[in-house]
């Protein structure tokens, strides 16, 4: 997430009242976070592709950095 596709959703939460520019904008915020995205993970990528043939554990730690998902507890707390 980059400051310039903040600002843009700031444009966009800005402009909810109307519909045809609203639509626009989040097609733009939509299209420039896919491609930020993907940037980001082809550099990944290319780190990883790197590490395979310098260290091979920093290469697994990258892997499973990129791949993993944060995920929340399932467990509900208990309130006493």
């Amino acid at each position: 997430m980059t400051q310039e596709i903040l600002e843009m959703m700031d444009t966009r939460r800005a402009n909810k009242n109307n519909p045809e520019i609203y639509k626009q904008l989040d097609k733009e915020v939509k299209d420039k976070y896919k491609l930020t995205k993907q940037k980001w993970l082809e550099k990944q990528c290319q780190d990883i592709e790197r590490a395979h043939f310098l260290d091979p554990i920093e290469m697994y730690k990258r892997v499973k950095e990129v791949s993993t998902r944060n995920k929340k507890s399932q467990t509900p707390k208990v309130i006493v």
